[in-house]
């Protein structure tokens, strides 16, 4: 009867050891992985960004954006930017519309809107992602860097280096 008894608490102890362990390596993978790398999309009813609430995902391009609306992104009329995704190979291009109306030839992408940020960060949204850039100190050719993407559907955008770039287009006038 002892024997039996005996055997009985072993099991009972291994099937312990093997929930704890179990429960531990949950525990690791939980806290290891941040929040982001478990799930890209949103939970149902969070809310989304509060500064790309109001973005609108696309207005309809009527003329050039003035000289006013472009702030320090005004550059002597020209108003096209070059579109250079990894950085060194240009894949497209966007130009500033009036009224936050923006003229997209990226990806399959041809429609979009911007709109500037007090802090003077230029926020382009086409496709999924909302863009914010930034102009950089750059040789002669006034230079922009992709400082953020984020989601139009509120979800967490890829980590990724941010290579992407942009160049005004000095060939083109509007």
């Amino acid at each position: 009867m002892l024997q039996l008894v005996t055997r009985r608490l072993e099991a009972v102890r291994r099937l312990a050891c093997v929930f704890l362990v179990v429960c531990f390596a949950f525990w690791q993978r939980y806290r290891w992985f941040d929040k982001s790398q478990r799930s890209r999309h949103r939970p149902r009813g969070a809310p989304r960004p509060r500064d790309f609430v109001l973005a609108p995902s696309a207005v309809p391009f009527s003329r050039p954006a003035t000289a006013e609306e472009l702030g320090d992104w005004h550059f002597g009329g020209r108003r096209r930017w070059l579109w250079f995704h990894d950085g060194q190979t240009q894949n497209g291009w966007f130009e500033l519309g009036a009224a936050g109306g923006l003229r997209v030839e990226i990806g399959r992408s041809r429609g979009g809107s911007w709109w500037r940020r007090w802090s003077g960060e230029l926020v382009v949204s086409f496709g999924r992602c909302h863009h914010v850039l930034e102009l950089t100190q750059a040789a002669e050719i006034p230079t922009f860097r992709v400082k953020e993407r984020k989601m139009k559907d509120g979800s967490v955008a890829r980590a990724h280096e941010a290579k992407t770039i942009g160049k005004l287009d000095l060939s083109f006038t509007s």
